[in-house]
C-alpha cells in the first residue's frame, strides 16, 4: 500500500481511445483552460534538445542507454520509438505532477503498461468513443475536408481498438462519452 499521503493525493486522469478520437485535443483543451489544476508529464526522450527547448521542461534528455535501462526496469507507462528515437512517460514524470497538487493529464495508447499504470498510479480512466458516422462527416465537412470519404474501415479499425482497450476498464475507476 502506498501509505497514509495516498488518500489525500490528486489521482491521473487516462484520456483513452482509438486514434484520432479527439483525446490529444481534449487534452490540449483541459492544459490550457485550467493549467492551475492540470498539468502533462514531461516525456523522456533520446533525441538531441533543440535550440528552444529547456531540460525537464519539454523533455527529459536522457541517453539512450539510460532510457534502454529505465524501460528495462519498468519505469515508463508507455514508450516508443520515432525517427530512431526513443519516447515515453516515466512513473516518476506522473509522480512530479501529482506532488504540485495538479491533476496530471495522460494521453493513454494501446502500448501502455497496464499493470503499472493501474495498480501504481490509480488513475481515473476516461474513454473517448469514436463519433458515430454521421458526426464525424459533419466534423469533416465543418472543417471543408471531403464528407463523402469512405470511413467504414476506419469503424471497424477504431472498433478494434476499442475492443481490446476494454479490458484494462474493471481495475479503475471509468467514464465514457463521446466527442
Amino acid at each position: 500500500w502506498p501509505g497514509p499521503w495516498y488518500s489525500n493525493r490528486k489521482r491521473p486522469i487516462a484520456l483513452i481511445g482509438p486514434p484520432n478520437c479527439g483525446q490529444n485535443e481534449l487534452r490540449q483543451r483541459l492544459l490550457s483552460s485550467e493549467p492551475d489544476r492540470f498539468a502533462g508529464a514531461v516525456p523522456h526522450t533520446t533525441r538531441s534538445r533543440r535550440d528552444n527547448e529547456v531540460n525537464s521542461r519539454d523533455y527529459h534528455f536522457v541517453s539512450r542507454q539510460a532510457f534502454e535501462m529505465d524501460s528495462a526496469a519498468g519505469k515508463f507507462i508507455e514508450s516508443g520509438e520515432f525517427e530512431k528515437n526513443l519516447y515515453g512517460t516515466s512513473t516518476d514524470s506522473v509522480r512530479q505532477v501529482i506532488n504540485t497538487g495538479k491533476i496530471c493529464l495522460l494521453c493513454v495508447h494501446t502500448q501502455v503498461r497496464w499493470t503499472t499504470l493501474l495498480s501504481d498510479l490509480k488513475p481515473y480512466i476516461i474513454f473517448i468513443a469514436p463519433p458515430s458516422q454521421e458526426r464525424l462527416r459533419a466534423l469533416l465537412a465543418k472543417d471543408n475536408k471531403n464528407p463523402k470519404v469512405n470511413i467504414g474501415p476506419e469503424r471497424s479499425t477504431l472498433r478494434s481498438h476499442s475492443q481490446r482497450m476494454f479490458f484494462a476498464f474493471h481495475c479503475a475507476d471509468f467514464h465514457c462519452f463521446s466527442m
